[in-house]
């Protein structure tokens, strides 16, 4: 049975990949890219203290910098625990708290954070805390672990706002099955393209938006939350830009867009590419759908 690690191990294409869209513009990887970023990042774990099957919380903002960061994790074994990065500084506190909420349960090794964080990370989790650019100065190490199916490939929380996060133990073999069930049903294929705005460390943009892009190896463009908060009709803007086949959101992500949406947006959108809209993480609103 295949596992998440050995999904990393192969990406190849040069053709497709992920973009990622920000106010300086936009940074493009390939998955041949992807591939040999994450292949010399793994390497790099045991040069700052960890080892296969250690926790590392990842804490970071910039949405490039977590997708690497959790694959580069998957890839030699290590096992990342998402929580929110702050992408305003009103959310730093939240984040901190999120962290500090975490730790005890899942017990990090370390954190991996933005440059700016770190100090607050490492004081909230009671462990270090480093940065990707950091694991990527560390000493490489050339040995490599066998991961099996029912190891642990990611620790996943809940979002905590009916009570104490809990954390999830999701396998190999569950998110295979999980990304293999949801191919399925919704017939996807690399020649599919998403655009997305939600964050990373939440199941619909984790799941959905890294994970099963790079199963198929199909093209995804993400762009910041921030900027869509501050902007909604963005999304639709990407959508016509990059003819996408898919998209998801929660049913108040509709509704803003739906609400902003002026006769000169009607005008320039183009999204007769749109095949999947996908909805949930809330309860669904008929009349936004509508």
């Amino acid at each position: 049975m295949l596992t998440l690690t050995e999904v990393v191990e192969r990406l190849s294409s040069t053709e497709r990949g992920m973009a990622f869209v920000s106010p300086e513009g936009v940074e493009r990887l390939s998955y041949a890219e992807i591939g040999a970023l994450t292949s010399d990042l793994a390497r790099r774990w045991h040069g700052v203290g960890v080892e296969p099957g250690d926790r590392v919380i990842l804490a970071l903002p910039n949405k490039r910098d977590f997708a690497l960061a959790f694959l580069t994790a998957v890839r030699a074994g290590v096992v990342p625990v998402p929580v929110p990065g702050p992408e305003r500084n009103a959310q730093v506190d939240l984040v901190m708290e999120r962290v500090r909420s975490v730790a005890p349960d899942c017990r990090p090794k370390l954190v991996m954070t933005a440059p700016s964080l770190t100090e607050l990370c490492s004081a909230a989790a009671m462990v270090p805390a480093v940065t990707l650019d950091g694991l990527a100065s560390a000493s490489p190490d050339s040995a490599t672990v066998p991961i099996a199916p029912e190891d642990v490939a990611f620790l996943q929380y809940t979002s905590g706002s009916t009570g104490a996060p809990k954390g999830i133990a999701i396998s190999h073999a569950n998110i295979l099955a999980n990304l293999k069930a949801i191919a399925g049903v919704l017939r996807l294929s690399n020649e599919d393209v998403g655009v997305s705005w939600l964050p990373l460390h939440h199941d619909m943009g984790l799941i959905g938006f890294l994970l099963e892009p790079t199963l198929l190896q199909a093209d995804v463009w993400h762009l910041s939350t921030a900027a869509f908060i501050e902007r909604p009709t963005i999304w639709m803007d990407w959508m016509t830009r990059t003819r996408a086949s898919i998209a998801y959101g929660p049913t108040f992500a509709y509704e803003l867009v739906a609400r902003l949406a002026r006769p000169r947006h009607l005008e320039e959108w183009d999204l007769s590419a749109w095949r999947v809209a996908g909805c949930g993480a809330e309860p669904l609103r008929p009349v936004v759908l509508r």
